[in-house]
Parts: structure tokens; sequence; C-alpha cells
């Protein structure tokens, strides 16, 4: 059990890394988060994470698809929608 006199659900680089951690041991192409949560809502976890992994990280997504060989987001911008394509990372 660990034992520490933070709340852990309060800490983004904490949650972050546990799920860094996680994608090494079981590899995917693809993770999504929400930016906010009933305890904290801070909304670093998603940009702390992809900068971990190297990743993008891709805010007001309104929703994608997903095909063999590329994932295809709409997200919303100030400029407006913006329709984005990307190989697979595998």
């Amino acid at each position: 059990m660990l034992e520490t006199a933070a709340d852990l659900r309060f800490a983004p680089e904490f949650v972050a890394r546990h799920i860094a951690e996680w994608q090494h041991q079981n590899p995917l192409d693809l993770i999504i988060t929400g930016c906010q949560s009933s305890e904290g809502q801070n909304g670093q976890t998603p940009f702390l994470l992809a900068e971990m992994l190297g990743w993008p990280c891709f805010t007001q997504v309104e929703r994608f698809t997903l095909d063999a060989l590329f994932i295809t987001l709409d997200s919303v911008l100030n400029m407006g929608c913006v329709v984005a394509g990307f190989a697979c990372l595998r």
C-alpha cells in the first residue's frame, strides 16, 4: 500500500507517469484521456502524458475514426473545426 501525505488524485505528474509506464509495458497506438475529472480538474495529465511518451496531444476533439492505417479526428479550435489524419504509430 502506498502511504503519502498528499492525495495522489491531485498529482497529474504521478498519474501521467503511471499511464506512461503502463503504455511501455502494453504498447497501444492511441490513448484517450479526458481533460477533467471529479478530483482536481487540473487538465494537465493528458499534456504531461503526451510529453512523457513523445506523442502529440490533441485537445477539444469532437469525434474520431479509426481504420487499419489512419486515425482521423475533428478538433474545434478558435479558428473553427480542423480535420486531421495521422498514420497509426505501428
